[in-house]
């Protein structure tokens, strides 16, 4: 935040703090199974600042070199002011098919 002093001013009574720094940690897991044709991939966003996260797991298959699907989806949860919990009503899945020649 550029000018939190003038933040913390102009902050009406009974809002919530925010911190000046927003501190956000990554991690990802990538296993692969069945000579590399599936994939699991688990990729997560932890804000350490606003309690909050968003998940990103999925699960491809190649059914050759040029066919893949894969199913996944997009989980956003934690406190409704933080960055990724305020967005928990936008939580979704998907499935991608691609061909390429």
């Amino acid at each position: 935040m550029r000018d939190y002093a003038a933040y913390r001013e102009t902050l009406p009574a009974g809002f919530p703090v925010k911190d000046r720094l927003r501190k956000v940690a990554t991690v990802r897991f990538t296993q692969f199974f069945a000579h590399q044709t599936v994939i699991f991939n688990l990729f997560a966003f932890v804000g350490l600042s606003e309690e909050d996260r968003y998940v990103i797991p999925s699960l491809r298959y190649a059914f050759s070199d040029n066919l893949w699907a894969e199913i996944g989806a997009n989980l956003f949860a934690g406190k409704r002011n933080g960055m990724f919990g305020s967005l928990q009503d936008n939580s979704n899945i998907y499935l991608t098919v691609r061909y390429a020649f």
